[in-house]
């Protein structure tokens, strides 16, 4: 499953930090043979490990890395090799800018995951408890006819609709590095726990309010 732009960038900056720490030990005549070591299996860096040792440059290091942070910490590790010069400290600025940027993301999950619950706990039990209640005042107020049973019918669908719409909603700014289709499938389960008690305490009311 091919993942999205977010969580690709999030994953590219979790391998620019690792980078960015190793690299960022070494002095600057042992900085090509540590990239060597940390590129390993990884086509791009490489490449660009390669054309360093044979040319000594390389002009294309954002065009072959995927990841903006990677672009940004090879573009450093090419300046160290072509001017001879120390880039440990840069390195370790970058290091300490990705640590903070990926903080900052994880402290926005945290916030968002406690509202999250609340609108789940909410969305799933309350709202749904209280529409089929409704449904079953409406129904007894207006008197039984067909038509009468239509319109808490139609009620109860606007209000398990309104409960998709919201869950989904919930699911897609609490998690924006999902795919849609994979927020939809996070919410079934509680999208088909309000439906149910929806047409459960509808049922079960009708015979006493």
């Amino acid at each position: 499953m091919r993942s999205t732009i977010s969580e690709r960038n999030r994953q590219g900056d979790e391998h620019a930090l690792v980078l960015a720490h190793e690299l960022a030990m070494e002095k600057k005549r042992l900085l090509l043979k540590r990239l060597f070591a940390c590129a390993g299996g990884n086509v791009q860096l490489g490449r660009i490990a390669t054309e360093l040792r044979l040319t000594g440059s390389c002009c294309d290091t954002h065009l072959l890395c995927a990841n903006e942070a990677t672009g940004e910490l090879m573009a450093l590790v090419t300046q160290g090799v072509e001017r001879g010069t120390n880039v440990s400290v840069a390195l370790g600025l970058l290091e300490t800018r990705l640590e903070n940027r990926m903080q900052e993301g994880n402290r926005f999950k945290a916030k968002a995951g406690a509202p999250l619950a609340l609108v789940y706990m909410g969305m799933g039990v309350f709202f749904p408890l209280f529409s089929g209640i409704s449904a079953v005042i409406l129904t007894g107020s207006l008197g039984a006819s067909s038509s009468v049973g239509s319109l808490a019918q139609g009620f109860m669908l606007v209000t398990s609709l309104y409960v998709a719409v919201t869950l989904c909603l919930s699911a897609a700014f609490a998690h924006p590095e999902r795919r849609v289709v994979q927020n939809i499938v996070s919410i079934l389960p509680y999208l088909g726990l309000g439906i149910t008690i929806t047409l459960t305490s509808h049922a079960y009311l009708t015979g006493i309010l």
